[in-house]
């Protein structure tokens, strides 16, 4: 009984400080913030006519995102396009994750070319996803002259299939993570402070609460059958069309042992290797991040993705092979 009312009394509590933050911060309020869904047929989209609020708790990105009437990020209809229209699909990075619209490659490309560039990148897709995207928006009426295809190297090589897998839950840890995350503004709150104070944030690390931003991807590298099998789903999403494969080169390039880090280029140049002998023009802003001297100085300190001067190296890349 004693245990029961103490549990109770517990929640109870909880339920108060919950209250009370999304009262006192709203700006740990997780009901507005940014989450995509699925159209029947596996089309990643994010909410149509709706603005959210994109936050990170270790304080690396706070923008607002505004999705049009078919749940794209870009504030034009796709069928004012014409035929000179240049169209960009692609995960997060060509979505543009964590920084400002105007920020992005897209529209920074668009200004350099004086050209419509339209972007229908979401949040979380694979190539299969991309074909999606495409075949959606030319079904409402997108007249695709150009298509710019990102290319995440972190995530997007794997052995395609005939047939798209089935998207798999997250469980465990990083599920309850999530679910707090979407739910909880005093866990973004407790989050924020944790991230933002060095020793508690390695104690939170030492305790398996959190991973290191790098150290998710210390493993990461495609076996050889994926590579081939992203060339083909690649060559078939190209098919007919006039396409730019854009390349986001993993962070593993610069992070982690030698060994892994040698491995992790070979995997680039083959990649990027059989991509051009399929006769696919490619963009590898790998030399530009290099150039800079500092090639993980251009994502967010927290966060994979790049900040406003990775777009700008990636405009400036793709504006040099698209200017005849």
């Amino acid at each position: 009984m004693k245990t029961a009312v103490a549990l109770g009394a517990a929640l109870l509590a909880l339920l108060i400080l919950e209250g009370v933050v999304r009262v006192v911060a709203p700006a740990y309020d997780p009901s507005g913030s940014l989450a995509f869904t699925y159209l029947p047929d596996g089309t990643p989209i994010g909410p149509p006519n709706a603005v959210r609020r994109q936050t990170k708790s270790t304080g690396d990105y706070d923008v607002l995102v505004r999705f049009n009437a078919l749940g794209f990020r870009d504030p034009r209809p796709v069928e004012s396009s014409t035929p000179e229209s240049i169209f960009v699909v692609g995960d997060s990075f060509a979505f543009g994750w964590g920084v400002e619209e105007s920020d992005r490659f897209s529209d920074l490309l668009q200004q350099r070319l004086h050209r419509p560039v339209f972007n229908i990148g979401e949040g979380s897709a694979d190539f299969d996803g991309y074909g999606h995207l495409v075949r959606y928006a030319e079904s409402h009426g997108a007249h695709i002259g150009t298509l710019v295809v990102t290319v995440c190297m972190e995530n997007d090589l794997r052995e395609y299939g005939p047939d798209e897998p089935e998207r798999t839950n997250v469980e465990g840890l990083p599920a309850f993570k999530n679910f707090l995350t979407d739910h909880s503004a005093l866990y973004g709150l407790i989050a924020a402070a944790i991230h933002r104070s060095p020793p508690l944030e390695r104690a939170a690390s030492r305790a398996g609460l959190l991973v290191p931003n790098l150290a998710a991807i210390a493993g990461s590298d495609a076996s050889e059958d994926a590579v081939k099998s992203s060339v083909e789903r690649l060559r078939a999403l190209a098919s007919g069309r006039r396409a730019i494969v854009l390349i986001v080169p993993s962070r593993a390039l610069w992070a982690g042992t030698d060994a892994h880090r040698r491995q992790v280029a070979r995997t680039h140049e083959t990649f990027t290797g059989l991509l051009r002998q399929a006769g696919l023009p490619v963009v590898d802003v790998r030399p530009e991040f290099e150039g800079t001297g500092n090639p993980l100085g251009v994502h967010f300190r927290a966060d994979g993705h790049w900040t406003g001067e990775g777009h700008r190296i990636a405009a400036e890349a793709l504006a040099t092979t698209l200017i005849p």
